[in-house]
């Protein structure tokens, strides 16, 4: 009767990783719906280059282009002077949120485009 039980001596729970070597949230991790009933929009916020903050409700499917028209109705910036920025690149017009990993609760930066130039003459 000296028959050693199966899980004696085995220890459930892993060691703690050594420190500074814990593992990091993937920034593409695939977004977790904030409300189950409402599951193909979630919650992004933006913020503009006077340091507001403002919310808004989009679809991962979204291209950027439908996000300006979006952002126009409800802001009021015309769409040829939108310019949003992720991860500090520039937002194309023809890319979703799905594709630039975009997920609930993510932070995208409004910039005004600004359009022409300053002529100057020096003499």
């Amino acid at each position: 009767m000296n028959e050693k039980h199966p899980l004696q001596g085995h220890n459930p729970h892993p060691p703690p990783p050594p420190h500074g070597r814990r593992k990091k949230r993937q920034p593409g991790a695939p977004p977790i719906p904030s409300n189950p009933d409402d599951s193909d929009t979630f919650q992004i916020k933006i913020k503009d280059m006077l340091g507001a903050t403002r919310t808004m409700q989009v679809r991962p499917d979204m291209t950027i282009k439908e996000f300006k028209r979006l952002f126009e109705n409800e802001h009021g910036m015309k769409i040829d002077e939108q310019k949003f920025a992720w991860h500090g690149r520039t937002m194309r017009d023809d890319k979703t949120f799905k594709s630039l990993n975009v997920y609930e609760g993510s932070t995208i930066h409004s910039l005004k485009k600004f359009t022409g130039g300053i002529f100057a003459i020096y003499k």
